[in-house]
């Protein structure tokens, strides 16, 4: 179970996204667009509807999914509900998973 102790390691803001990214398998802007509420921990589920879109000189913004496709509702593994519910009870609803703070999703980040 290294997702687990990765996500263990992880600073409190970013183990749910950790945990959703390693087995649900959305891209890396649309774990970062998640909110409390795309969890829905008694259908073991999480919605994709939005993603973080960055533009070089622009500010962060969200926006669909790249494809129609791309809104979907993806089961999650029982085995990890009780972590998402741990890191969730700390997170209020309306507030995204994981906070950006100074993070850069593109490969080359500005210093």
């Amino acid at each position: 179970m290294q997702v687990v102790a990765l996500a263990g390691a992880m600073l409190d803001g970013y183990r749910a996204a950790v945990l959703i990214a390693a087995w649900s398998g959305p891209r890396p802007g649309e774990v970062f667009a998640l909110h409390r509420g795309d969890l829905d921990l008694s259908a073991a589920t999480v919605t994709v509807s939005r993603t973080l879109v960055e533009v070089p000189g622009q500010p962060i913004a969200y926006g669909p999914p790249k494809s129609a496709a791309g809104s979907r509702t993806v089961n999650l593994p029982r085995s990890i509900l009780p972590l998402l519910s741990a890191s969730a009870s700390r997170t209020a609803c309306g507030v995204r998973i994981a906070s950006l703070g100074r993070l850069s999703m593109s490969s080359e980040s500005s210093r």
